[in-house]
């Protein structure tokens, strides 16, 4: 047998063969690591979906058509609703664009208070702190008539939301726009009170000023 001959038998002796418990064990170590790899990314980043608001929802606003999915750790996906069921019911508390609609703030009983919408017009500028989906007290300041002073302004509806502003669209110096509020269903007729008296409409913002 030549140099070169020997040479090559012992590469072939020195190869490991598939009976070599070497080589299993070398396989059984490369395939578990592999699983435990994908076992710890699917751990750390295991997501799931759930409802999100496409714009600022107001309390009695249906969830249908209001909603996108959006994807969040599955450690705190239980707080919010599963994108795995329809959209249903309405929310009970103002909700913000973009903002996961969390189960505490839904409610799918038919009997909830009832609201309704009504546009005011404004006789003072609207605050700051006033925009869309704030809650506000609705006040009336009656006009004073010659020879007395007038009344007391009054609140006419309280815990109402703001659902749009509509802004000035005269430059009148008295021109101060108009909003569409949402108020419960009892308050109805003193607003439309209101809005026939002589006298203006102003809402203050909870914990806010004039």
């Amino acid at each position: 047998m030549t140099s070169r001959q020997k040479r090559a038998s012992r590469i072939v002796a020195m190869r490991p063969s598939l009976r070599d418990p070497r080589l299993a064990v070398g396989i059984i170590l490369v395939a578990a690591a592999v699983a435990l790899g994908i076992y710890l990314v699917n751990a750390v980043d295991h997501r799931v979906g759930v409802w999100a608001a496409t714009s600022t929802l107001t309390p009695g606003s249906e969830l249908r058509g209001n909603v996108e999915r959006a994807e969040v750790h599955a450690d705190v996906a239980s707080h919010y609703l599963s994108a795995e069921d329809e959209p249903r019911g309405s929310v009970t508390r103002t909700v913000g664009k973009g903002e996961l609609i969390a189960r505490s703030a839904t409610s799918t009983d038919e009997g909830q208070e009832k609201t309704r919408s009504v546009v005011i017009p404004l006789g003072t500028q609207l605050p700051q702190q006033a925009s869309r989906g704030s809650v506000v007290d609705v006040w009336f300041i009656p006009r004073a008539t010659p020879g007395s002073e007038g009344s007391e302004p009054e609140i006419i509806a309280a815990d109402a939301i703001i659902e749009q502003v509509h802004t000035a669209g005269g430059l009148g110096v008295n021109n101060h726009g108009s909003i569409e509020v949402s108020v419960r269903e009892d308050n109805v007729a003193a607003v439309l009170k209101a809005l026939a008296g002589n006298g203006v409409m102003s809402v203050v913002p909870q914990g806010g000023t004039l």
